[in-house]
């Protein structure tokens, strides 16, 4: 029987001690603040905190939320001795020892209160006095100071029985409106602050030294005005420059084109050069209209069954230059017959750009035929390289002059880029463009749009509290980005080329006019330069809309060298040659799929309003 009662009785003795481990309860008796806003726009804060622990606590926490910006400096943390009242100040350390405190992050502060091997809280009452001091935690609004600070911390567990506020201003300092600060008003239930917001007047000499001030508005508009006068006159010589070149002229009508004009402007040219030179690029539109034309010249004959297409291999001897490498790449085995899907099962492990065993060629071509199209006049790029460097250094002057500032500046910066790329990879492909230039100019335009409208924003609103250099560096960035973008648009062509290439661009749309024709004048033989111009769907629509039965023997024209289309009056849809009529629509799609290539595999494998204070507290 003693063993057992010796049990029993340092079972009752433990639990007695330490209690049951879910009885765990915080709230405060009380909250007393006393806060004192100096000359200098300094708030001196007192946080008398009567905290009462049940439960194995550690020890409290204090969770200080801090506005972008804003300065903090702990001056002490104490203790009030139940016994005597006197204050036992608490020493940094790890945590190891009570009275003890340490930083967990750069906002949250924690010091102990109870050892583990202590006996549980049990309505243990201890209060702790924090003493500390914010910085720039005034806004300036429309030529006023506003105090807009939340004196205690909603993040919490518990309630506060009792809270009593004391403000004290410095005479500089005179409130617009009256203020009465709360005293014993409660209970404060968690996630509930109290918020002050008290507009200021400063009668004091100067400007007071810890309020952020920002950038003066009338630099701010003289920024604003100036920046704007830039970007009219680079958008005004950026207009006049692509006039002067021929970007804007007109095409040619296409009521003044005809068969005569189409034979004697664009037959005399290859379709995989025309489209070439049409669009300044080599693609799978490019690799379609080469196959079309071996297939319109007999060198090849093509089928389309079940959506594939099936080629078969007539003149290997005739084949010249890239025709050869393209058509050695498609009939690999050696052989004189394959389809889209052989094509792709052979390719699937190492990928297949068809357009790269034509497009060295073709660019020459295009070289010899229209001149190197970078070869006409470059804008100059060393204002733009002396606009970012002179706003990246403004921008980093920027740290020497704190948190606030350095975020500032590279957030701006960051803003920036990332409406610049989108334009400047837009503005690339518009240098090309030949026709309905106005529509596809906006929108290249909507990404500088938005940063202008952000500009303007933050310029005119002062909503940016940053200092002068900032602004000007932002400024100079931004007006770098348009004159790059801007830059990026312009063409590189001379005068002549723009004008040969326009006439390309005229009979693209002549072809796309005809095929709006229940009649159109086309032939069956000029079918590969509708593809080299990327037309195909245009025939198939043709051919739903209007196409009949094909005529018994109808055929694709062939031709004799380079020069096709110039035999064979009539227009099918294409012709027997692919597929009979209206499956030529067909074959440009599986082409399409063949010209396209097949991918490489991938190696990659699978809180809080605007105001200051509030933050949080409780135990550990």
């Amino acid at each position: 029987m003693a063993p057992r009662l010796l049990v029993l009785l340092f079972a009752f003795s433990v639990i007695s001690r330490y209690g049951p481990a879910q009885e765990r309860s915080l709230y405060w008796r009380d909250l007393t603040v006393s806060a004192f806003l100096d000359s200098g726009g300094k708030l001196h804060v007192e946080e008398r905190q009567a905290m009462v622990f049940t439960g194995d606590w550690n020890g409290g926490e204090r969770v200080f939320r801090l506005v972008l910006g804003q300065d903090f400096h702990l001056e002490t943390l104490a203790r009030v001795d139940r016994d005597g009242g006197q204050e036992v100040e608490l020493a940094p350390g790890d945590l190891s020892e009570v009275d003890q405190y340490k930083w967990i992050d750069s906002n949250t502060l924690r010091w102990r209160s109870r050892l583990p091997e202590s006996e549980f809280f049990n309505g243990t009452e201890i209060t702790y006095v924090l003493r500390y001091t914010l910085s720039h935690i005034l806004d300036y609004e429309k030529g006023r100071y506003v105090l807009d600070h939340d004196f205690v911390f909603p993040q919490r567990s518990g309630t506060i029985q009792a809270f009593t506020l004391t403000l004290g201003l410095d005479p500089v300092w005179q409130p617009l409106r009256p203020f009465d600060a709360p005293a014993g008003i409660g209970p404060v239930p968690p996630g509930r602050g109290y918020v002050v917001r008290l507009p200021l007047r400063y009668e004091g000499t100067g400007t007071p030294a810890f309020v952020r001030l920002g950038t003066p508005p009338a630099v701010r508009y003289l920024l604003f005005f100036f920046v704007a006068a830039v970007l009219v006159s680079i958008l005004a010589f950026f207009y006049r420059r692509e006039k002067s070149l021929g970007r804007f002229a007109p095409l040619i009508p296409v009521s003044s084109i005809n068969e005569g004009w189409v034979e004697n402007n664009i037959l005399q040219y290859s379709p995989e050069l025309v489209g070439t030179i049409w669009d300044e690029s080599v693609g799978a539109a490019e690799v379609a209209s080469v196959l079309a034309r071996l297939v319109v010249e007999g060198k090849l004959q093509s089928e389309v069954r079940k959506d594939v297409l099936h080629l078969k291999l007539l003149d290997r001897d005739g084949l010249i230059g890239y025709e050869r490498d393209l058509v050695n790449a498609l009939f690999f085995d050696g052989g004189d017959e394959t389809d889209t899907d052989r094509v792709k099962a052979h390719y699937r492990k190492t990928g297949f750009d068809p357009s790269s065993k034509i497009r060295g060629p073709l660019e020459q071509q295009m070289l010899e035929t229209l001149g190197s199209p970078g070869a006409g006049p470059k804008p100059s790029r060393m204002p733009s390289l002396i606009l970012l460097l002179a706003g990246l250094a403004l921008v980093a002057s920027a740290c020497f002059s704190g948190a606030y500032e350095i975020v500032a500046g590279i957030a701006g910066a960051c803003i920036l880029f990332s409406l610049y790329l989108p334009s400047r990879i837009m503005a690339g492909f518009w240098r090309k463009r030949l026709v309905r230039q106005l529509p596809h100019f906006i929108f290249l335009m909507i990404p500088l749009a938005i940063m202008t409208g952000l500009f303007a924003w933050v310029t005119l609103s002062g909503f940016l509290r940053a200092g002068a250099p900032v602004f000007a560096g932002l400024s100079l960035l931004f007006v770098a980005a348009v004159r790059s973008v801007l830059n990026a648009a312009k063409s590189r062509e001379e005068p002549a080329q723009i004008a040969f290439r326009k006439k390309f661009a005229a009979a693209r749309d002549y072809f796309r006019e005809q095929l709006s024709r229940r009649n159109p004048s086309l032939r069956d033989a000029w079918y590969p330069y509708l593809l080299a111009f990327g037309l195909g769907t245009f025939v198939e629509r043709w051919f739903k809309a209007y196409a009949g039965p094909v005529p018994a023997g109808a055929h694709a024209a062939s031709s004799q060298g380079r020069s096709i289309g110039s035999t064979g009056s009539s227009w099918t849809g294409g012709g027997g040659a692919f597929g009979g009529g209206g499956a030529s629509a067909s074959w440009a799609a599986v082409a399409g799929s063949m010209a396209a290539g097949v991918a490489a595999p991938s190696s990659s494998s699978g809180g809080g309003g605007g105001h200051s204070g509030g933050g949080g507290g409780g135990g550990w």
